[in-house]
Formats: structure tokens, C-alpha cells, sequence
């Protein structure tokens, strides 16, 4: 009975685009969608048509616009994964220890999703049917800050940084911060930030990756062979 299961809907902070040029402090589940991306479109398109089978046949549903959300195993095309990932490939020896990047002054609201998934589960139970949480730490990092972090961890001390324009964005919010005010009240949830700890994670992830992707293999250990002296004793 369709009716009787709660219908959890992954929406994205990108449904409010243009919304981040002109709101001031971080964003409420209230505030305008605008977005200015294909993926933010499909992202609104989902929740409207979602929301419209809640409104005509009651199908129970809760929507979790998720801010970004990182952890191991995710793709590459993400910011701070396609920063591990070129640090792993210059460690290995694949790449030249130069940096492709973007732009890195925009600031991100950054959650680990091993701190959020538990919290979203229980939207199945808690969630009111017909609504939408941020999933949201409610705290920035600058793009140029996270860099510096995985530089840090980085096992080569000469890798260079350069602006590639085909990584600029047409539309690029300067900031993105969510309010995560309905669903702390709602769950109880209290963000525990490690971003260390986490692009730790994500770095060994893509260290690992590179070793399969280049079939590196650990370079084997020279045996000496233990001469004894034959006096004849």
C-alpha cells in the first residue's frame, strides 16, 4: 500500500541557484527556487512533481535538499574528490605536479555524509509528509582553504596550482550556505564537522583508486641473502 510508505525524495541545494546572489545569511526551506543549472532544474522538476502526487493522491513524502554532501566513493567531478584525485595521481607518478582548478573563492556548506545519513533515515519516521528539510551543516569553507587542506596531506611538497578556464563555471554561486534550523528542531541533530578528517578519508580513497586504475603495485622488497662463513667447525 503505497499510501501507508513514507516517500523520501533527495532534492539538492541547487533548486535555489540565483537565490544566493540576493539572500542574506544562510538559506531557509522557505526561500525562492531559482536554479541556474540543468541539475538544479531536474532537481525542482523532481520535488514539483513529487509534491503534486502528495497534494492529488496523498502519497505520504518528505524532500531533503541536500548541501554538499562528500565521502569516499563518490565522482570524481565533485570539487574536493577531483583535488584528491589529481594529488593521488601526482603522489603516483601519473600526473605532473600541477593542479587544475577552478574557481576558489566561493565558499561551500560541506557535510560528511557519514554525519548526515543517519539523520536522513529518520526523515522516514519524523518527517511531515508535504515538507522540505535542508540537510545542512550550516557553515562555509572557501574552496582555496579546502585545497590548502588536501595539499597539507599530501605526501609531495612541490605541487603547483593553475586556473583551467574549461573548469569556470557559466553561473557559479559565490556562496552557498543552507539553514539547517527545521530539521535540528525536528531530529535533534547536531553537525559534528571533521573536514580534516574527512579529506584524509577521501585522499586515501583516490590513493587507492589510482593504484587499481594505473595497476601501480608497491614496489617489492629487496632480500639479501644472509652469507655465513664456512670455517669448518
Amino acid at each position: 500500500d503505497m499510501k501507508q510508505t513514507k516517500l523520501v525524495v533527495a532534492g539538492s541545494s541547487t533548486e535555489y541557484g540565483h537565490t544566493t546572489s540576493f539572500w542574506e545569511g544562510p538559506i531557509p526551506e522557505t526561500a525562492p527556487l531559482i536554479p541556474v543549472t540543468p541539475y538544479g532544474v531536474s532537481k525542482v522538476a523532481t520535488e514539483m512533481l513529487c509534491r503534486q502526487y502528495f497534494l492529488n493522491y496523498q502519497l505520504p513524502m518528505v524532500v531533503v535538499r541536500l548541501f554538499v554532501h562528500v565521502g569516499t566513493g563518490h565522482t570524481e567531478n565533485q570539487a574536493i574528490q577531483n583535488f584528491c584525485l589529481q594529488v593521488a595521481e601526482i603522489e603516483a607518478g601519473v600526473r605532473p605536479p600541477v593542479m587544475k582548478v577552478g574557481e576558489l573563492s566561493t565558499r561551500r556548506d560541506i557535510t560528511d555524509i557519514r554525519d548526515s545519513a543517519p539523520v536522513i533515515v529518520q526523515l522516514a519516521d519524523l518527517g511531515v509528509p508535504g515538507e522540505a528539510y535542508n540537510m545542512a551543516s550550516q557553515k562555509t569553507v572557501r574552496m582555496s582553504d579546502l585545497l590548502d587542506i588536501i595539499l597539507s596531506l599530501s605526501t609531495r611538497k612541490d605541487i603547483k596550482i593553475e586556473k583551467d578556464p574549461s573548469r569556470l563555471r557559466a553561473y557559479d554561486e559565490k556562496v552557498l550556505l543552507g539553514d539547517n534550523t527545521k530539521i535540528r528542531n525536528l531530529t535533534g541533530w547536531v553537525p559534528k564537522p571533521h573536514l580534516e578528517s574527512t579529506v584524509a578519508d577521501i585522499l586515501n580513497f583516490w590513493r587507492g583508486e589510482v593504484s587499481i586504475r594505473y595497476h601501480l603495485r608497491p614496489k617489492p622488497r629487496r632480500h639479501y641473502r644472509r652469507e655465513t662463513m664456512n670455517n669448518g667447525a
